[in-house]
């Protein structure tokens, strides 16, 4: 009988090494095909977590169609980025640092849900109601659709739309616009231009970003005041100057924390050549009018009653804005006449009225050779910028029966010491001694004897500020 079965071991060798190497290549170019596609798919899904997206939801998303800017997805990216921390936005704005808007123009699948970060200039600003929307005090009532143009890789405009949650207050719905921006937004779609083209582009088309919100630096007074021109100037984004306002004669909390080291890190980083100074504001101004002086430069005279160096213990904060300390001072700069201000009381509004005023100063900066413990009791001379009134609580605020204390905030580079004789400085400290005994001694008896009133005059002589550390909060 003959057998049909193959003999494989009569097979010759060379047979057997022919069908191994075919194998070793079939692997290898398996191997090389797949795993280009696993390691895109893993790169381009973790720019997206930010937006709460998925691929799947970039890939059915749609281009080249007129722009919902009331869509589901836009309303939601907004949410997000609304509670999303600065060090959250630095981060996911890492992965597009090398990708220009050219590419996310072209390949706008590819990177659609990724956050960009680039300058920009803003041409107008629409506002749109957004229907339906949850009557809750942390809800989103409306949106603001603002239309700007980038500059590519090759000079040329790229047409931009930014839905965003806020706008600074001097640029609320106003046409024909030309004032640097920068955008920190996710990549949302390419949309149809609505309307007139905006940009020498001959495309119709705008790449749409999501953002919370607009850094502006403006440049011309058209717009905006010499002092916020000098912030800008120097990297400030003054668009933060309607948060701080917002806060203004309030305790210092969670959200004063990172524009207060921005404006910290940018002070600092002035030298005298670096912009033309803007007019100061006297102080008296500062204090009467304070919500109209944010921001603004401000000059003053007095000595120094505390200095305390407060260090930067949160890492982040360190690397982000390069301060890993700065000083606290507690001046009282003679007014010069009486300032007459309302202040709340467990009875009401009640007049409080000053000759005299605790101004609280941030410095990074000493004089050469000096430490902080040798500035107390000198006088001193300050040119920085007005932050806000800050209001802190004191015993003596209990004793008078008032809800607390206010300061003003100025933020400085640093300050010289004021020269003064010797004999003038020892009058002076027996004066401050002899009046310390006598505050003593009044209120040791009012205590004992008198009778509680609403609130004496240049009472908030009594009691100084407490330190002022934002370093843990984020």
């Amino acid at each position: 009988m003959i057998s049909l079965k193959p003999k494989l071991d009569r097979l010759p060798v060379h047979c057997w090494s022919l069908a191994f190497l075919f194998l070793c290549i079939t692997f290898i170019t398996t191997t090389i095909l797949i795993a280009p596609a696993t390691a895109r798919q893993v790169q381009d899904d973790s720019p997206r977590e930010l937006s709460g997206m998925s691929a799947s939801m970039s890939f059915n998303t749609k281009d080249d169609l007129p722009l919902d800017p009331q869509s589901e997805t836009a309303v939601s990216m907004l949410y997000r980025l609304q509670k999303a921390s600065p060090a959250s936005l630095d981060r996911f704005a890492a992965y597009s640092r090398d990708v220009s808007l050219v590419e996310a123009r072209d390949e706008t699948i590819d990177y659609r849900f990724w956050l960009f970060r680039f300058p920009a200039n803003l041409h107008k600003i629409q506002r749109i109601a957004i229907p339906d929307a949850p009557q809750t005090s942390d809800s989103i009532q409306h949106l603001y659709r603002c239309s700007a143009s980038a500059t590519g890789p090759s000079g040329n405009s790229i047409s931009c739309t930014i839905l965003t949650r806020s706008v600074p207050k001097k640029l609320s719905e106003q046409v024909g616009i030309n004032t640097p921006i920068q955008v920190t937004g996710l990549l949302y779609c390419r949309a149809l231009i609505d309307g007139p083209v905006e940009t020498e582009s001959a495309d119709q088309s705008t790449l749409v970003f999501i953002a919370d919100r607009l850094a502006w630096y403006p440049t011309s007074e058209t717009i905006a005041d010499k002092q916020m021109i000098a912030l800008a100037s120097l990297g400030f984004d003054v668009g933060q100057l309607d948060q701080i306002k917002s806060r203004n004669g309030k305790p210092l909390g969670t959200q004063d924390g990172d524009v207060f080291f921005q404006m910290l890190s940018t002070i600092a980083s002035q030298t005298d050549s670096t912009c033309a100074r803007p007019p100061a504001v006297p102080i008296k101004s500062i204090i009467a009018k304070s919500a109209d002086n944010i921001g603004a430069r401000v000059t003053l005279t007095a000595r120094c009653r505390n200095c305390t160096r407060v260090n930067v213990i949160d890492p982040d904060k360190r690397q982000r804005y390069g301060i890993d300390h700065y000083y606290q001072l507690i001046l009282f700069p003679d007014l010069n006449q009486s300032i007459v201000l309302r202040e709340a009381t467990d009875d009401g509004p009640a007049k409080a009225v000053y000759k005299r005023f605790p101004v609280t100063v941030c410095a990074i900066e000493l004089p050469d050779g000096l430490r902080a413990n040798e500035i107390q009791g000198n006088a001193i001379s300050i040119d920085g910028t007005f932050f806000r009134i800050w209001k802190y609580d004191a015993e003596i605020n209990q004793q008078a029966n008032v809800s607390g204390t206010i300061s003003p905030l100025i933020i400085s580079r640093d300050f010289e010491i004021i020269a003064t004789s010797s004999l003038f400085h020892r009058l002076l400290s027996w004066g401050i001694g002899i009046v310390a005994i006598c505050a003593a001694f009044m209120y040791a008896y009012h205590r004992v004897f008198g009778k509680r009133h609403p609130r004496p005059s240049e009472s908030i002589l009594d009691s100084l500020p407490e330190q002022i550390d934002l370093t843990g909060i984020e």
